[in-house]
């Protein structure tokens, strides 16, 4: 559970960034006549190019790219959702310029002092927007919530759902838990039925696949032991062939015999050596991808995905093929996660004082992320006066976020280290229906691990098989060669 401190205070320099970020944000509403619900995550100096360069500010916030000029009455307001291109120029051999595509329209922009982390931030606001979910609980609070847009202070929530008063007001419907029609409610009388029947017998089918499998595995392996036999026995035929020659050279002339001293008196042929067939699984580790972009010292942005592993958690590149940092860090090392007054800023905060910042679309997804993956109390979220606040802390949030496809690029579900699946139920819920839903859900991860064991064996066994029919052409190929060879010594015996 995520520790609460309502009394928390912040530094004044904290203050004083959260009003002047108060301050631009409520300057772009006023100019470009936004809701109350934008906000500007970051402002730059620029000019935009028209006839002549025209200096100005560009304001971008959740869901636009706005520009207004000190001089000539100059707004433009660009939506991200009808932006084709975001594309960097060069003028004047300098790499000052972004150029921006609405609607067959090209908007130039130049003259950044921060040209590259304006375009990252652009191009990710332009591919990832901003997203939120609530979770109604299954029993409505005593105390009505707040639904305010901002804060005026620090918000904290608890790890059974930490809500920060975003369209949770009154909430009261029940959340309706299914996975994979196993649970189902009845509306006229409320009472849960879960089947486990089902899942048993899933997990016996999952068994018996996995006996046939295995049998199947070792059954390659002998195979391949077959297969070393043959060509251990072809390759000893080639050595004889090639000694055979040796004898044959010797026969046919003086000149054969001299060649014989002065040769190399080792076979042509490869030696055989035998290799280890047993197929090893490697199971590929589940990943739980979100794209952040990492705020470098130099307040440049560095794009990449923030990845959850088992065990631990560390940056990689977007393409998810390696690590970027070189580093990786262990959940026991999470202090605490700030979620920042600047909007979609956040820092992780671990043991040692290192703090990593980043910037990301799905603050709320990686918040419940590391609640979930971290010991009770370990981690403390704040949120700083005029952040953003959500929920966080809840499996059936992770649910919720996972269903619609929230910022994982590869949605698995975190693994439950404290608690139990039944938590999310309604506590009108009878006991005989929770210690079913536990059952449950424990069938359901055991079947999870079969189904993953399962198809490391077919993968196994088809990088086998191709393995042996590469091997069987080779062999063969030794084989033709063995006969064309015996043909010609042969003919060669004959002649003499």
């Amino acid at each position: 559970m995520a520790q609460q401190n309502p009394q928390q205070k912040f530094e004044p320099a904290v203050l004083q960034e959260a009003e002047r970020i108060r301050q631009r944000t409520d300057e772009a509403r006023k100019i470009f006549n936004l809701v109350d619900t934008e906000v500007v995550i970051e402002d730059y100096l620029c000019s935009i190019r028209k006839a002549i360069p025209i200096a100005g500010r560009m304001y971008i916030t959740q869901n636009y790219v706005c520009f207004s000029s000190f001089i000539g009455g100059i707004c433009e307001v660009l939506p991200y959702r009808k932006i084709t291109a975001i594309v960097p120029q060069t003028f004047m051999f300098f790499n000052s310029g972004i150029d921006i595509d609405v609607d067959n329209i090209k908007y130039q922009f130049a003259n950044y002092n921060m040209r590259e982390q304006t375009l990252n931030l652009l191009k990710y606001l332009w591919k990832h927007p901003p997203s939120y979910l609530t979770d109604a609980p299954t029993e409505p609070p005593k105390n009505n919530l707040s639904s305010s847009s901002s804060n005026d202070g620090a918000n904290y929530g608890a790890n059974t759902g930490g809500y920060g008063g975003y369209g949770v007001a009154g909430a009261s419907r029940d959340f309706e838990f299914n996975r994979g029609g196993a649970v189902y409610e009845s509306q006229q009388q409320q009472e849960l039925v879960v089947d486990v029947d089902t899942s048993l017998k899933a997990i016996e089918i999952a068994l018996e696949t996995k006996d046939i499998g295995q049998s199947t595995l070792e059954e390659l392996n002998r195979q391949a032991e077959i297969l070393d036999n043959i060509e251990r026995d072809v390759e000893h035929i080639h050595m004889n062939l090639d000694r055979g020659d040796r004898y044959i050279r010797s026969m046919e002339g003086v000149g054969g015999a001299i060649k014989n001293i002065f040769s190399n008196n080792k076979p042509s042929h490869n030696t055989f050596e035998k290799k280890d067939h047993t197929v090893v699984l490697q199971r590929k580790p589940k990943n739980v991808d979100y794209n952040v972009l990492i705020k470098n010292p130099d307040q440049n942005f560095t794009p990449c995905l923030l990845r959850f592993s088992d065990e631990s958690f560390y940056f990689a590149s977007e393409d998810g093929t390696k690590p970027i940092t070189g580093k990786e860090w262990k959940y026991g090392s999470f202090v605490g996660l700030v979620v920042n007054s600047r909007h979609l800023h956040a820092e992780l905060r671990l043991a040692g004082k290192v703090i990593l910042r980043l910037v990301s679309s799905y603050l709320q997804a990686i918040t419940n992320e590391v609640v979930l993956r971290t010991e009770p109390g370990q981690v403390t979220v704040v949120f700083e006066p005029h952040s953003k606040s959500f929920q966080y802390g809840s499996f059936r949030l992770s649910d919720k976020l996972e269903a619609a496809g929230i910022g994982r690029a590869n949605a698995v579900n975190a693994a439950n280290p404290h608690g139990k699946a039944s938590d999310i139920l309604s506590t009108n819920v009878s006991q005989k229906v929770k210690d079913d839903f536990d059952q449950q859900d424990q069938n359901l991860q055991i079947l999870e691990n079969l189904v993953d064991e399962i198809s490391d064996m077919s993968k196994g066994m088809q990088n086998e098989l191709v393995g042996q029919t590469e091997r069987i052409g080779h062999i063969t190929n030794r084989v033709a060669e063995a006969q064309n060879h015996t043909a010609e010594s042969t003919r060669r015996a004959k002649r003499i």
